[in-house]
């Protein structure tokens, strides 16, 4: 029994080595025939890859970006070091929280050894969001670099092939955005344009058809501010840049100059013209 194990424990690694190197046959989604295109697509990719070439020593190095960590926690990129500049901002306090306990120190762990991870702020502020870290790439998936758009600066996403996925930057409340970069322009123009929904429209209706009723002068007098309350939420828009609701402008200006026209400016409307003059 004894030679028995022995020969088996002799063939054992013969066989888990056969598996690790040998190849598979393309059956799951994440295959490389699938097309994936995105850096988050291939999260499942490179940790495949990292686990069938363990033992392969001619295995090329994962590319390494510098990102925002609000960035790099979207994608869930694993980060492998810290620049000097974000280092500050992301341990205010070294020695506490930043504390390297793999090494039982007092320094925070900046590079993280083979096998570790950084000690990242568990619930990072906005600043820390903002600060930059060096993250390591999906080796075969998309790629991230930095550029400037409108002097401003952004983070180009690209797929394996090298086209432009989107471009994301983070705010300075930590928020991630992203513009899509698509090449048709049909729907880059509808990602751009002014959108109007149908309750606006309704409610813009039911206060005008209601003015109607009355006066011709309440008519008018709604239309001309419905559209005047229009023009400020534009106005807002392009200040803030985000959405914005289209109704309370123009409806607070609609019933405010209803009741003022119908009281007061219609009676006096309907004053002078009852009384003749001449000239």
């Amino acid at each position: 029994s004894s030679t028995a194990h022995a020969s088996v424990a002799a063939t054992q690694p013969s066989d888990v080595q056969i598996n690790a190197v040998a190849p598979a046959e393309p059956t799951t989604a994440n295959d490389d025939t699938d097309g994936y295109s995105g850096v988050g697509d291939a999260r499942n990719t490179m940790e495949r890859n990292n686990n069938n070439n363990a033992n392969d020593d001619n295995k090329t190095e994962d590319p390494v970006v510098t990102i925002p960590l609000a960035i790099a926690q979207v994608y869930r990129l694993p980060v492998v070091s810290i620049p000097p500049e974000s280092r500050a901002v992301l341990y205010p306090r070294q020695g506490t929280t930043a504390t390297a306990t793999s090494r039982g120190g007092t320094e925070p762990l900046l590079h993280a050894p083979d096998g570790q991870a950084l000690n990242l702020p568990e619930n990072p502020t906005a600043a820390q969001l903002r600060a930059e870290v060096t993250v390591q790439m999906p080796h075969a998936g998309g790629r991230l670099s930095r550029v400037q758009k409108r002097g401003k600066r952004v983070y180009l996403e690209t797929d394996r092939h090298g086209q432009p996925k989107r471009l994301l930057w983070v705010d300075r409340q930590g928020k991630v955005f992203a513009e899509l970069k698509d090449n048709d322009e049909e729907l880059s123009d509808a990602s751009s344009s002014i959108r109007l929904g149908l309750g606006d429209f309704i409610f813009y209706s039911v206060l005008v058809a209601k003015a109607a009723q009355y006066s011709f002068a309440t008519f008018a007098a709604c239309t001309l501010v419905i559209l005047a309350g229009l023009g400020g939420t534009l106005l807002l828009l392009a200040i803030y840049h985000q959405a914005l609701p289209a109704l309370p402008i123009s409806i607070l200006l609609g019933i405010f100059f209803y009741i003022v026209t119908r009281l007061f400016i219609e009676p006096w409307i309907e004053a002078i013209v009852s009384q003749p003059y001449y000239v």
